[in-house]
Order: C-alpha cells, then sequence, then structure tokens
C-alpha cells in the first residue's frame, strides 16, 4: 500500500494524487447521516399541572375517554411498585384489550405488587410474546419453580439480555447450582 501511494505520489510531479485526494479520497472516509424521528413524551417532567390533574381525575370517573398516551402519562406520575402505579396500568390493560404493550406492563406491575393471579391473568392475554418471558420467569420463580423459571429467562436472552442474566443470578442462587445460558 505504501509503495502504490508512492508511484501515485510521482505522477505527473503530484498532481495525480492531488486531485485524487481532492475529488476521491474525502468521499472514502466521510459518511453522511441524516436522522429524523418522532418523540413522544410518556412523563409527567414539564406537562401542565392542570392538564395531569384533569387527566387523573378522568382516570376515575371515564377512564374509556383517555387514550394510551394519556394513560402513559399519567403513570409516570406515580412511583413504580405503588398501588396507584399498578391500578393505571391495569386500567390501561382493560382499557386496551388488543395492546400487547398494556398487558405486560399491567403483567410487571402485578408482579411489583406480589399478586401472582393478577399476573397469570395478564400473562394469559400476551401468550407467546417474548417480551414476556422475563415476567413469566419471574412468576414461575415466585410460585418456587426455579428449573421452569432458568428455561424462561433464558429464552429473553435475545429481547433482554442483562435483565435475563440478572434474573438468572437470582434463580441460580435459589436453586445453588450452575445455571448455562443456552
Amino acid at each position: 500500500a505504501d509503495e502504490r501511494r508512492k508511484q501515485l505520489r510521482n505522477l505527473e510531479k503530484g498532481a495525480v494524487y492531488k486531485d485524487l485526494e481532492k475529488n476521491f479520497f474525502g468521499r472514502l472516509r466521510r459518511i453522511e447521516l441524516t436522522v429524523t424521528g418522532e418523540a413522544q413524551a410518556v412523563n409527567a417532567a414539564g406537562q401542565d399541572p392542570v392538564e395531569l390533574d384533569e387527566l387523573a381525575t378522568r382516570l376515575y370517573t371515564a377512564p374509556k375517554t383517555l387514550s394510551l398516551e394519556e394513560f402513559l402519562r399519567i403513570a409516570a406520575v406515580y412511583r413504580p411498585g405503588t398501588e396507584q402505579y399498578r391500578e393505571v396500568y391495569e386500567l390501561m390493560a382493560y382499557r386496551f384489550p388488543d395492546c400487547r404493550v398494556a398487558q405486560l406492563n399491567a403483567m410487571a406491575s402485578s408482579l411489583a405488587m406480589g399478586d401472582r393471579e393478577a399476573a397469570r391473568y395478564f400473562l394469559q392475554r400476551c401468550e407467546g410474546d417474548p417480551r414476556s418471558y422475563i415476567n413469566r420467569g419471574v412468576l414461575l420463580l415466585m410460585e418456587g419453580d426455579a428449573d421452569s423459571a432458568c428455561e424462561y429467562f433464558c429464552k429473553a436472552m435475545p429481547e433482554n439480555p442483562r435483565q435475563a442474566r440478572a434474573n438468572l443470578s437470582v434463580a441460580r442462587e435459589l436453586m445453588g447450582k450452575e445455571i448455562s445460558y443456552e
């Protein structure tokens, strides 16, 4: 490569190399990207408190009038693991029964509250969704079936490797033995 570069520099007293450098080499090294996207706010930061109050009121008086995005904005106000947080996600799951994300969130919030029965109900509504594998594994772990839980944590590796490994580690401690990631 160095010898070829030297030969190019010697052609026509360097004029060819300068032309290549000016017109071609820059484009070979440079990549131009244009990225466009849409972002929707799903948290309460910077939201009008009056609007959030109105949404929270509608949550209890007329939940059928709320959109999925409005439910998510309300949920962002509450701390995960609280009864209010769970209630928002459960109402959202009932309001949007065909929305897998709503079912998965309701299942996760039920698990966080230790309600295995509700978690099982929401799991049935998103059966076969790979995003449910970690929650399914947690449910099985809560029910004492660590072996089956580990299978689901391993299945979840392609979807969420960090969380799957963390849960496998917990299951390994509970089982007192090594678990392979295959």
